[in-house]
């Protein structure tokens, strides 16, 4: 069983694909890059699927996104400002720019 969610890809670091949930940018996934199709660029709106074998990617067309708020909404005034992982544990730990 899977548990899907839109994302917008923020940015790549260090082999990996920070994404801002969508459209609220509340919560952080980071995804290996090999995990992306080589189509994607930052400000794209994916779907992410959980999957027991990973993680499964897709673009979505921002039309077929139904819009609760204006553009502006995507550049969020909390963005994260550091953040690093933490591979023992399983999780990644953040502070958010004020």
């Amino acid at each position: 069983m899977s548990s899907s969610n839109f994302y917008k890809l923020d940015r790549f670091e260090e082999g990996l694909a920070v994404l801002l949930q969508y459209p609220c940018e509340s919560n952080v996934l980071v995804v290996p890059l090999d995990d992306l199709s080589k189509n994607m660029v930052i400000g794209n709106i994916l779907t992410v699927d959980i999957e027991e074998e990973g993680f499964i990617v897709r673009k979505v067309d921002k039309r077929k996104v139904k819009k609760t708020s204006t553009e502006d909404d995507f550049i969020s005034s909390k963005k994260i400002d550091s953040y690093s992982i933490d591979f023992k544990q399983g999780c990644m730990k953040y502070t958010r720019a004020s």
